[in-house]
């Protein structure tokens, strides 16, 4: 077995350093971080306007219900 005392990854952490370490991290890489992150929002957003949830409230046979949400299956199972 390998000893993990030599990986570069290996220390004891408290809090302070395990923030730290996520700040340098973050800090490192904020604008491919906030591209993506603003990238997914816009995608969720888009997918999330393609339900039309007034259609699904005023259902109130649960067999047409289930009808309607199979035609959202795709979009529900994305987001």
């Amino acid at each position: 077995m390998a000893n993990f005392t030599n990986h570069p990854l290996y220390r004891i952490h408290n809090l302070d350093s395990a923030m730290n370490g996520i700040w340098e991290y973050y800090r490192k890489k904020f604008i491919p971080l906030f591209f993506i992150s603003l990238a997914m929002s816009l995608v969720i957003q888009y997918i999330s306007a393609s339900i039309n949830i007034k259609e699904l409230q005023s259902i109130t046979d649960p067999m047409l219900m289930l009808e309607a949400l199979k035609g959202y299956m795709v979009p529900i199972l994305i987001i």
